[in-house]
């Protein structure tokens, strides 16, 4: 009698659990023409939850949160190049690209979410989509917790003005645009574009 139970109780949780990340995939409104795109010369995302629980991080908690190595981790979703030229302090690389193809996996996600830490995601900034999809993906389509996935909104641009001094790699110390024209965009076909 125990043994069932203790497995309705596990049903009754994992699917508590599976429809707590689905009821949460619902975009907020005004994010509907973001999802699945990659950079693009439009508008800036909204500066709002892209659904119901995903946290935006903003500039002034990068820094407490890339001193606690233990707890956060930032996912660089930008291609290699930029990655290797300028990015936060301690962040690891996984390109991620649209449409779920490409090197980040739900595996390197939930790796990172066993090991006690939330997830954040950052690109260039508001208008390049990368690190909103990734944290899109992570929670609808991977069943990732809500509460353990988060979305760095203004990316490496607004941390190079406000906080230099949390970024590291050669393009760092350069001017703003003389850092992101240094720092080639590789995109899906491997191209120099």
């Amino acid at each position: 009698m125990k043994r069932i139970s203790i497995l309705i109780a596990t049903i009754f949780a994992f699917t508590l659990v599976s429809f707590s990340a689905v009821a949460a995939c619902k975009l907020n409104p005004g994010f509907e023409k973001y999802n699945k795109e990659g950079m693009r010369k439009g508008p800036s995302a909204p500066n709002k939850e892209p659904i119901p629980g995903l946290k935006i991080v903003n500039i002034g908690e990068v820094e407490a949160m890339v001193n606690q190595p233990n707890k956060f981790v930032f996912y660089d979703v930008r291609p290699k190049s930029f990655y290797d030229g300028c990015t936060l302090k301690g962040a690891k690389h996984s390109r991620f690209f649209n449409k779920g193809n490409g090197e980040l996996t739900k595996e390197i996600v939930k790796q990172e979410i066993d090991a006690g830490k939330t997830v954040i995601f950052v690109c260039n900034a508001a208008k390049c989509y990368l690190s909103l999809n990734a944290a899109i993906q992570s929670v609808c389509e991977w069943g990732m917790p809500v509460d353990k996935i988060r979305w760095l909104r203004n990316g490496i641009t607004k941390v190079a003005i406000e906080k230099k001094n949390l970024l590291a790699g050669p393009m760092c110390d350069k001017p703003l645009d003389i850092m992101l024209k240094g720092m080639k965009y590789i995109g899906k076909e491997g191209k120099t574009k």
